[in-house]
């Protein structure tokens, strides 16, 4: 999959601002379970946005951040492609503690309690390290996979005592890895279950990005990608929903099939319309409730997630290998916000699928992992609250 997204660290340092006291957590790529990346009324209103300052400014020595900030208990803990986890005071910006962890960190850590928990991806067997929130000391580290090629460019999240994660191939696509969705043990780091999207003599639907779990059901979501060569599999390009506790496939939709794609010995193959977003968790404006989840065709699909059936779909923008949706969306109660790579509009959805509004930017807004335009910053801006 061509073209993943990264964030530009300043501004999601900008989105997760704190208020005094650094008392609002977001602790995980999508701030929550249902992967929503809305900090509600912790964050600032509309109306302050404008007159936001910097507070403070981390440079980097060691490599680009390319991943969310996460925050809890005051510390925000931000990895970079140089392979350097850093762990600052959210107030200050003051270093805590950092911690090289020797390959490039592609997505966010995630913190739960006194411990965070950072993707790593080295080629061929990424791992998923542990570290004391405290000072960055290791407690464990697990192997994800051993696979020529593998990696990890989506983010932890945690629930009930285990970390899940997804893992893909590089990002030119040029592997034979299989995509997974990994459960590991809080605790010992010991793995719980690992579910392959493709068969053993099959390659590609890579998980991307970060999942969502449901808690009154159980059940864990994610998006796949496409198979990097021929033959394709049916769960290539789809949204899919595992039951958390084993990891076993309960349901998933495909929404592009017979699409193979690798940048070096396939490029012509399929489409590339991975699903590269996170998925989100929400209720339709009719009660209904949905996965919802942004696909590189330039579509959003809601799903509903018992029976994972399509209730609407809805194109923002061109598709391609470099785009459509490529960076997740956000959900804010109301709407569903996102943009398009190619084009650079922004969007925001109904809950019932209409197009509330979009607005048209000059240049594309999400680039490639590594791309080294100006995000070695992390800056802080405060929110005034009433």
């Amino acid at each position: 999959m061509r073209g993943i997204w990264v964030a530009a660290a300043a501004v999601a340092a900008a989105s997760l601002s704190a208020p005094a006291g650094a008392l609002a957590d977001w602790p995980v790529y999508g701030h929550d379970l249902a992967n929503s990346r809305n900090a509600g009324p912790a964050g600032p209103p509309r109306s302050e946005a404008g007159s936001l300052t910097r507070a403070w400014t981390f440079n980097s020595p060691t490599g680009d951040f390319t991943g969310t900030p996460v925050v809890a208990g005051g510390v925000l803990v931000a990895g970079n492609n140089g392979g350097w986890v850093y762990a600052l005071d959210a107030v200050t910006g003051k270093v805590r503690w950092s911690r090289d962890l020797g390959s490039p960190i592609n997505g966010s850590a995630a913190i739960d309690g006194n411990t965070a928990f950072v993707p790593v991806a080295k080629p061929g067997a990424p791992r998923l390290v542990a570290l004391s929130l405290e000072d960055g000391s290791v407690r464990w580290s697990s192997i994800l996979i051993n696979q020529a090629s593998a990696s990890v460019y989506g983010s932890p999240t945690f629930w009930r005592g285990s970390v899940y994660i997804g893992t893909s191939g590089p990002n030119t696509d040029d592997t034979r890895a299989r995509g997974s969705v990994v459960a590991l043990d809080e605790s010992s780091g010991a793995i719980r279950w690992q579910t392959f999207m493709v068969p053993p003599d099959r390659d590609g639907a890579a998980v991307w990005s970060t999942p969502a779990i449901d808690p009154a059901t159980g059940r864990l979501y994610v998006g796949t990608g496409n198979n990097y060569h021929p033959p394709t599999t049916n769960m290539e390009d789809s949204i899919v929903a595992l039951d958390a506790a084993d990891g076993h496939v309960v349901g998933h939709y495909q929404a592009t099939k017979d699409d193979s794609f690798a940048g070096g010995d396939n490029p012509a193959g399929g489409p590339d319309f991975d699903f590269g977003a996170s998925p989100n968790l929400f209720t339709g404006a009719h009660g209904e409730q949905f996965v919802g989840e942004g696909q590189k065709s330039g579509t959003y699909w809601a799903v509903d997630r018992a029976t994972m059936q399509p209730v609407w779909s809805a194109n923002v923008g061109p598709g391609g290998p470099l785009g459509g949706i490529l960076g997740s969306t956000a959900f804010d109660g109301e709407r569903i916000y996102g943009g398009d790579t190619l084009d650079g509009q922004v969007f925001a959805l109904g809950r019932d699928g209409s197009i509330s509004w979009q607005i048209r930017r000059p240049r594309r807004i999400a680039h490639r992992p590594g791309d080294d335009r100006g995000r070695r910053a992390l800056q802080h801006r405060p929110e005034r609250r009433a």
